[in-house]
């Protein structure tokens, strides 16, 4: 072999080692938020737009249930059983259902239950969110009501508007089964 393909040998497998490090370090910082398009860091969601967008879109879920009795407690999760960051739960401590976290609660017979009381509570996971540009992003909801076992998916579409994170519409469709 001779020193110029020595060379980039090593400056390839050297680039392709930088390359997956990046790969990696981006998968596991930005979980469940995935990107149609490659944007820049500095427009990229940061830890702070992420916690801003899930109380946007766990605000938005509880004044849709204002109308009937809210739940004694509210189990939230992110991806399929992660539990939420304590930031986000200590924001959502004025909603006028308990909030705790996925682990809080244990699933039986259908319904999830709170550990502490066995009382019935309703499951609300966010599956992951889908940026559609700087400002906007579709995020992925599904959730299990207490009276019922019968999943729910829902479609948020949230924007930043005048620098703060807002619901700006929704799609939503029944799925049926007890776990989604």
């Amino acid at each position: 072999m001779t020193k110029r393909s020595k060379k980039f040998w090593f400056g390839t497998i050297g680039g392709l080692i930088g390359v997956s490090a990046t790969i990696w370090y981006w998968s596991h910082a930005s979980r469940h938020v995935l990107a149609p398009e490659w944007l820049p860091p500095d427009k990229a969601f940061s830890k702070s737009d992420r916690l801003e967008i899930m109380e946007a879109v766990y605000r938005r879920m509880g004044q849709h249930s204002s109308s009937n009795a809210p739940p004694p407690t509210w189990f939230l999760a992110v991806g399929a059983s992660d539990d939420p960051p304590p930031e986000l739960l200590q924001r959502l401590s004025n909603l006028p259902s308990p909030v705790k976290p996925l682990s809080a609660g244990s699933r039986q017979g259908g319904l999830m239950l709170d550990r502490e009381t066995g009382k019935p509570g309703t499951a609300f996971h966010i599956r992951g969110a889908k940026m559609a540009g700087a400002g906007a992003a579709r995020v992925h909801v599904s959730y299990q009501p207490a009276t019922n076992s019968t999943n729910s998916e829902v479609v948020y579409i949230v924007r930043r508007e005048e620098g703060a994170w807002k619901v700006t519409g929704e799609e939503s469709k029944e799925q049926p089964g007890p776990n989604r």
